[in-house]
């Protein structure tokens, strides 16, 4: 995949909120500290403080917003301030024409999926799975995070090492990472934004879902064809998860190794990215060296 520019200190980025309603106070704290720790130049968009239900404004203001980062080319990266609910609305109507001819950073996770999902697929380029301004201020929140997403737009050298309490599948594989928060995989499928697996390193995170919705979702990857011909899978965290109204007799682990059954790749739990303290950024398209054994798993990007 193509690769934007790696950062600088001075180079400026953006700070846009395509989806959820941002909280003024912990924005501003986030933005301040990605200024101090990075030395990045930290601009906002017109519209980011505004609020229109649960999105941060309006369809159209949330849209004009990131059109002004995709086609200013003084910008390097986009940092967008937190997921929620609202980028699928927004996605269909961004020009990205500027963007292919000046490539550039978009950071984030959760809802941010939907973006991760066009840009790979659709765009060829590259993309970074990572934690957002607005939980830079809160208190759940691991300074890693910042500290390793820093590094990667540097282009620094990142290597992670994740322990698994789950017994692993063990495989060493080289190849690109794809994927993000699995809800919006899923719900992706069939789109003009589809994600493609083929011959990728997959990597899921959930949040807030009832366990049967899980196997649910695992089971529609399944049918999709999406855990076939992967190179291997990689378990971000499933936090939260609660049992509703029909309560599965499984673990999340067991729903997925079920799920991945009659496939033979490498897979991996303990893998820390999602919504939990420590969010490890990954650049999504980059060839990454991925070596699992049953109970740790060496991840570096080449």
């Amino acid at each position: 995949m193509i690769s934007p520019t790696f950062l600088k200190t001075g180079d400026k980025v953006g700070v846009a909120a395509p989806a959820g309603r941002v909280i003024k106070d912990t924005i501003d704290t986030g933005m301040a500290l990605l200024k101090d720790l990075s030395g990045f130049n930290v601009v906002t968009g017109q519209h980011l403080y505004k609020r229109q239900g649960v999105f941060a404004g309006t369809d159209r203001e949330r849209t004009a917003d990131l059109q002004q980062m995709l086609d200013d080319q003084e910008i390097k990266a986009i940092f967008f301030a937190r997921g929620g609910y609202g980028c699928i609305r927004v996605l269909p109507h961004l020009d990205f024409s500027g963007f292919v001819r000046h490539p550039k950073w978009l950071i984030g996770f959760s809802d941010i999926t939907v973006f991760h999902a066009h840009v790979n697929t659709k765009l060829k380029t590259q993309t970074i799975h990572g934690s957002m301004p607005g939980s830079y201020a809160s208190g759940k929140y691991n300074p890693a995070n910042l500290a390793d997403l820093i590094n990667l737009l540097k282009n620094k050298p990142v290597s992670y090492a994740f322990p698994s309490a789950h017994k692993n599948l063990p495989g060493t594989v080289t190849g690109e990472i794809v994927g993000g928060n699995l809800s919006i995989i899923c719900s992706l499928l069939g789109t003009p934004f589809d994600i493609n697996t083929k011959q990728k390193i997959l990597l899921i995170e959930d949040v807030a879902e009832h366990d049967y919705r899980i196997d649910r979702m695992l089971n529609t990857l399944r049918l999709a064809g999406k855990l076939k011909d992967l190179k291997a899978l990689l378990i971000g965290d499933f936090t939260n998860v609660t049992s509703g109204t029909f309560a599965m007799q499984q673990s999340i682990e067991e729903m997925i190794m079920e799920a991945a059954t009659g496939n033979n790749y490498p897979l991996a739990f303990g893998i820390k990215a999602g919504h939990d303290l420590l969010n490890k950024p990954f650049i999504f398209g980059r060839h990454v060296k991925v070596k699992v054994e049953e109970n740790h798993t060496n991840i570096n990007y080449e």
